[in-house]
C-alpha cells in the first residue's frame, strides 16, 4: 500500500487527534499552539479521513483548505488534496513533480475555490511564505 508524506495545517482540522495517531512531526509552530504545520505519513485512505476533518474555518467558509506531499517511495510523485468541503467532496490531485501542466491545474483549481495564489506555491518550496500569509489573515480577524 502506497504511503505519502504530507504537510497539513493542524488548525484546519475539526479534530487533530488523527494526526497524533499518524505520528505527526511539527515542522513549523508559532505562538498559538493550533498554528502548526505538521508532517505525517499516511495512506490514501488516511488522507481521505484527514480531508473529512479539514473543514474548520476561521474566515471564509467557502474557501477550502488543502494538504500537499509526495509518495514516500518516489518524491517526484506529488499529492495535493483539498478539504471535504471544496464542493467536490475533497478533490485529490496526483501528478509528477515535473508535470507543470498538472501543477497549473491544481493551482487553477485552488484559485477557483478562492485560495490566494500566495498559498498555492507549495511545489515551489515557498511553504513558509504561504504559511505566514495565512497567519497574517488569521491575526487580523481576531
Amino acid at each position: 500500500m502506497k504511503k505519502y508524506t504530507i504537510r497539513v495545517i493542524e488548525g484546519s482540522l475539526t479534530n487533530p487527534a488523527l494526526l497524533n495517531k499518524l505520528n505527526r512531526n511539527i515542522l513549523e509552530e508559532l505562538n498559538d499552539k493550533w498554528i502548526r504545520i505538521v508532517q505525517v505519513n499516511a495512506t490514501l485512505s488516511e488522507i481521505k479521513q484527514i480531508q473529512k476533518l479539514m473543514i474548520k474555518h476561521y474566515d471564509n467558509t467557502n474557501i477550502p483548505w488543502y494538504l500537499d506531499g509526495y509518495e514516500m517511495d518516489n518524491k517526484d510523485k506529488i499529492i495535493c488534496a483539498f478539504g471535504a468541503d471544496d464542493g467536490n467532496k475533497g478533490k485529490i490531485f496526483l501528478f509528477n513533480r515535473s508535470d507543470k501542466l498538472a501543477y497549473k491545474k491544481v493551482k487553477d483549481y485552488g484559485l477557483s475555490k478562492g485560495i490566494p495564489l500566495e498559498q498555492l506555491d507549495f511545489l515551489d518550496g515557498k511553504l513558509k511564505k504561504a504559511f505566514y500569509y495565512f497567519i497574517n489573515i488569521f491575526r487580523r480577524r481576531f
